[in-house]
């Protein structure tokens, strides 16, 4: 396509397969010396600070809408939508690393806020903002 492009505009001609080769393995080298930063700086042997079943919820955010978590054989799963799902893995305190299950979908970072009675109320899923936990009314008696 770049080809084509240069080709309807007169440039020179220009390798674009070897540009775009190299252009990938500087990233891919950013990503991995990124990737070992972060590594070194997560916090071992922490735990949430609530059972994971306190955490299950809607969450609802003004301009994306509402993410459901729930909890899956025992691990934390957040949904945006049928199509768009991760599996939830404790990183260190209160923040969680989403592993996306569409392919190629990568990883983002989910951290939940807790109140001074331990109860979560929001959570912060990386590049989509703030989604703040949705208060379910106890059934009336």
């Amino acid at each position: 396509m770049y080809r084509v492009f240069d080709q309807l505009l007169g440039n020179p001609p220009v390798d674009w397969s070897a540009e775009m080769l190299a252009q990938t393995r500087r990233g891919n080298e950013r990503s991995g010396r990124s990737g070992q930063e972060l590594d070194s700086a997560r916090i071992q042997g922490t735990t949430p600070s609530v059972a994971l079943d306190a955490y299950a919820g809607t969450y609802l955010n003004d301009l994306y809408g509402e993410v459901q978590v729930t909890v899956e054989g025992g691990k934390l799963v957040l949904a945006y939508s049928p199509e768009y799902v991760g599996d939830l893995e404790h990183w260190h305190h209160d923040t969680f690393r989403a592993v996306w299950r569409p392919v190629g979908a990568g990883r983002s970072f989910v951290r939940f806020s807790l109140d001074e009675r331990a109860r979560i109320t929001a959570l912060e899923l990386d590049g989509f903002g703030t989604f703040t936990k949705k208060v379910e009314r106890e059934s009336q008696r």
